[in-house]
């Protein structure tokens, strides 16, 4: 999986996704791919990737010296690309993990959790549930869902509107 290492959330929204699939993550910037990521690429023997961002996020140009790109999974925006991996990597989850798309850490440390139960990482804001997290849920109906991080990473608004 390849996504932009100058921004975090992209990342941790494929970081179930890589889990789950035994896929590592390789980080680009916009504009350029370092040596040292041509080098992995090319020492684990990788011919085809994961695109996971927009084309702000990781250009078109970069996108074309990659070796063969199965797909690029973005949205609009992060909450967006989260939403975008949900659905593209996780078809028949029983549930969802959601983290703040605001502050990294906790969105760091669920991934490898989700990967192993099969189930993404959404993102919201502080105040309210993402328009685009909001539609996930609507749209799939999980059966459980977890809140990564406490009340000052997702605030209470965002638990009363789940429960609602």
């Amino acid at each position: 999986i390849i996504t932009t290492g100058e921004n975090w959330p992209d990342a941790h929204s494929a970081s179930a996704f890589a889990c789950k699939n035994n896929h590592p993550i390789l980080l680009v910037r916009k504009n350029k791919i370092d040596p040292v990521v041509n080098k992995t690429m090319k020492d684990l023997k990788i011919g085809q990737v994961y695109l996971v961002g927009g084309p702000m996020a990781v250009s078109e140009a970069v996108a074309k010296k990659l070796p063969k790109v199965i797909t690029r999974i973005a949205g609009l925006n992060r909450y967006g690309t989260a939403k975008a991996v949900a659905e593209y990597g996780f078809k028949n989850a029983k549930g969802l993990y959601i983290a703040s798309g605001e502050v990294f850490a906790d969105a760091l440390i669920i991934g490898p959790v989700a990967g192993m139960r099969n189930v993404p990482i959404l993102l919201t804001s502080h105040q309210h549930l993402n328009a685009e997290t909001k539609a996930y849920i609507e749209a799939h109906k999980p059966g459980w869902i977890t809140l990564v991080g406490g009340a000052l990473r997702i605030g209470p608004e965002v638990e009363k509107e789940l429960k609602k």
